[in-house]
């Protein structure tokens, strides 16, 4: 029986996200495991992470479903807004995959899925913060992809596009 583990940010609806993977992991009979974290601190994400694998020593999937959005012109773009929006989006990403793909080496094997977003590939006024820090997910993706498939790991992204969110209406320009 496979399990997964789904790492989200806590400013998502964690109430419609749980009800969604209780009624998958019915469906399916694969146990899932969700862990809502604050990423705004990708040290802070990694040693969480680190106790999660230890505690639930038989995770074999993870998906990285982060998302903190900031939008604005690029002017107007305070530095402290892009490292917060790359800390959740990217750095927290890449603290807890590092995590997971020790553990799946030693396992020979597991799945890591990349939540990116269009985003990333249309650009658009107001959304440099999202968009390049969605974009660098991605490509991250592809390099880490290539480093753990001997491994047997697969490592892949999904990028939806754009849905009218609270959250995509807080980065109108």
């Amino acid at each position: 029986q496979k399990t997964a583990y789904e790492i989200s940010t806590r400013d998502w609806s964690s109430d419609v996200c749980s009800s969604d993977l209780k009624n998958q992991s019915n469906l399916t009979g694969t146990r899932i495991f969700a862990e809502e974290l604050h990423l705004d601190n990708p040290s802070i994400a990694q040693k969480t992470a680190t106790e999660i694998f230890k505690t639930h020593d038989d995770l074999t999937d993870l998906v990285n479903n982060a998302a903190y959005a900031y939008g604005s012109l690029f002017s107007l773009t305070p530095i402290s807004e892009l490292e917060k929006v790359y800390n959740v989006n990217f750095f927290s990403n890449i603290a807890i995959t590092q995590v997971a793909a020790k553990k799946f080496r030693k396992n020979c094997g597991g799945s890591i899925t990349n939540i990116t977003s269009m985003s990333s590939r249309i650009p658009a006024r107001g959304m440099l913060a999202y968009g390049s820090s969605k974009s660098s997910l991605e490509y991250a993706t592809r390099i880490i992809a290539e480093e753990l498939s001997p491994y047997g790991i697969k490592v892949n992204a999904v990028a939806p596009g754009l849905l009218d969110t609270d959250m995509r209406n807080q980065m109108d320009p």
